[in-house]
């Protein structure tokens, strides 16, 4: 049967026919009279035992030797079950974090530029940009831990407690940080040096800016006025988180969330 013909009857494309011949999946011998690959029957279900077990990420090489028996057929699929567990665990968080991020997509564009009370989960943080110091060996394990964690991990960005009382114009860390939550679902355990917040009340807002770290005390305004018509304290860091870069209006945002702890 010519390449073309054979390629109908499995519902596969030629060019995977001939890539799989080459490769010595096929038994098929050349027609003398055409030249053509002449492929029968066991060849079509010698491709289709390729592309089942292809499909359970056996190598080729591992399918074409003729010693790879039902044990070892057997072996790697019962090997092979706990990494597709994995897998898929890591695919349902990765949908959860996509959900998660449209729906503070969408708080985003109804309370952009508004105060608002709210919790803040526990959360670690390493603050790479405007620290004042070198990192720490543990801090680079701890930053690569992180940098290997998206979308899990985020872009923490923080404003010292000091500055939000006595300067208009705030020097903004930034670096990399995860929910507490999510340092369990992930499997990371940190050696030590991590800023750690734990959960508490805070006075929040979303906010766009051009330049992340050029935040002003009119930025953060709808802050320091709800949390003062509701009669709280604010005190300790602002703590926020950067979530994408946008255009709005022509130019290019960061949008994200910054809030400070209350009383």
């Amino acid at each position: 049967m010519k390449p073309t013909e054979f390629s109908k009857k499995l519902g596969i494309p030629v060019s995977t026919i001939r890539y799989y011949d080459r490769q010595g999946i096929t038994r098929s011998e050349r027609n003398e009279v055409n030249n053509y690959r002449d492929f029968d029957g066991r060849d079509a279900l010698d491709i289709y035992n390729a592309l089942l077990l292809r499909s359970f990420d056996v190598k080729l090489e591992r399918i074409i030797d003729t010693d790879f028996d039902l044990n070892d057929v057997d072996e790697y699929m019962a090997n092979h079950v706990p990494e597709m567990e994995e897998l898929i665990k890591r695919e349902q968080m990765r949908l959860a974090r996509l959900r998660e991020m449209q729906f503070y997509i969408s708080e985003m564009e109804k309370g952009m530029n508004e105060g608002t009370c709210m919790t803040l989960s526990a959360s670690y943080s390493i603050w790479t940009f405007n620290n004042g110091r070198e990192l720490t060996l543990c801090e680079e394990r701890n930053l690569a831990e992180l940098a290997a964690a998206f979308p899990y991990s985020y872009v923490a960005i923080g404003i010292d407690e000091k500055e939000l009382k006595e300067k208009e114009e705030y020097t903004v860390r930034a670096g990399l940080g995860i929910l507490e939550v999510n340092t369990e679902k992930c499997g990371i355990t940190f050696c030590k040096d991590m800023d750690y917040c734990p959960e508490k009340k805070n006075y929040g807002m979303f906010l766009e800016k051009e330049d992340p770290f050029k935040i002003t005390r009119k930025d953060l305004e709808p802050i320091f006025s709800k949390a003062k018509a509701d009669g709280a304290k604010l005190t300790g860091d602002a703590i926020g988180r950067m979530y994408l870069r946008y255009r709005r209006n022509g130019k290019i945002v960061y949008g994200l969330t910054i809030g400070i702890p209350a009383e």
